[in-house]
């Protein structure tokens, strides 16, 4: 756990950089987009993104000049004047901080496919993983998927990131079940890998925390029978899965059964601190596409809002406290 002197410093810099950022893409004759690096625009807001930090002003004006940069001419021999890494960079950037790109999704989609064709394996699933992010992300997508169908089922792996495959199952998901307006659909034989990688790496990396077991004794002292680590298939995962009986508050009429996803810190940016990241919002997405009731219980409900002194309490092996009738609230009002 970093002291929070150097969080506090690390801030300040950010700070100092992102205000002049803005004086130099704000300055006169700055809206030229071809004037400015793409390298300075994409690969900043990666940096903030990678460190949690959102400035909307920052990452609305260096989307405004990237796209720009997407739909301007090119003059002869200079080639595309924005390259594939960046878009994908720009993209998981924005992703990473819950920024939206519809604003942007005219000039994004209509990406040319001589830029993209030649990308390797991974890096061709994130751009799909970043795309999905967009409401009616075709044309492109639908051509991104129809390159990855035509390549090798070997494309997925041993060796493949997890985050980059789970992008491409969320493409699948969302579009199966008719929450991504696209046209193609990855093949079957694609779908299969998908699943079995899928659950071989999230197996690999799930475990536990003081944190959720705090929330299980909460959930269960509520009487909703809660069941912690719980696979849905597809690779996906819910920290526990609850059973309320009929008449109950959260069972209503019949009863029903859902599922709990307990957030820490790391669902969350660093600045502003309760702005949930994009892979939160994604998840809570694909839940909802597959009719799966899915309750988010952020971490400052659990005794502290404050982050570090949750890691500091779990260092410590402590119990945070969950008042039973804040939870039961905070799970009737998602239901």
């Amino acid at each position: 756990e970093l002291p929070r002197s150097h969080v506090a410093a690390v801030l300040s810099v950010a700070d100092a950089a992102c205000a002049e950022l803005l004086k130099c893409w704000t300055s006169p004759g700055s809206l030229d987009a071809l004037r400015h690096d793409d390298r300075d625009l994409a690969f900043t807001l990666f940096a903030l993104s990678r460190l949690g930090i959102f400035n909307e002003e920052v990452f609305a004006c260096a989307s405004n000049l990237l796209a720009a940069k997407l739909t301007a001419p090119v003059s002869e021999g200079v080639g595309k004047a924005l390259p594939v890494e960046a878009l994908r960079q720009w993209m998981l950037a924005c992703n990473g901080v819950n920024f939206p790109l519809e604003l942007h999704r005219g000039a994004i989609t209509e990406y040319p496919l001589s830029e993209w064709q030649r990308e390797s394996h991974g890096r061709l699933h994130q751009l799909a993983g970043a795309l999905a992010f967009l409401r009616n992300p075709d044309p492109l997508l639908s051509r991104v998927v129809e390159e990855i169908n035509r390549r090798p089922v070997s494309q997925i792996g041993k060796k493949s990131v997890p985050t980059a495959i789970y992008g491409l199952q969320v493409v699948r998901l969302l579009s199966e079940h008719g929450e991504l307006n696209i046209e193609a659909r990855i093949n079957d034989e694609l779908a299969a890998a998908l699943d079995y990688w899928m659950e071989e790496k999230m197996a690999a990396v799930r475990r536990g925390s003081l944190l959720e077991s705090s929330v299980g004794e909460a959930l269960g002292a509520l009487g909703l029978q809660p069941t912690p680590d719980v696979t849905i298939g597809h690779g996906l995962s819910a920290d526990f899965r609850c059973q309320a009986v009929p008449g109950s508050p959260e069972g209503g009429r019949s009863g029903r059964i859902f599922f709990v996803e307990v957030d820490g810190p790391s669902h969350f940016c660093v600045r502003p601190r309760l702005r949930p990241r994009g892979r939160t919002v994604l998840k809570r997405r694909v839940f909802e596409a597959m009719g799966l009731e899915l309750v988010s219980v952020p971490y400052w409900h659990v005794g502290t809002a404050d982050p570090a002194t949750l890691r500091q309490r779990q260092g410590r092996r402590a119990r945070s406290g969950v008042c039973p009738d804040e939870l039961r609230a905070l799970v009737c009002s998602q239901l």
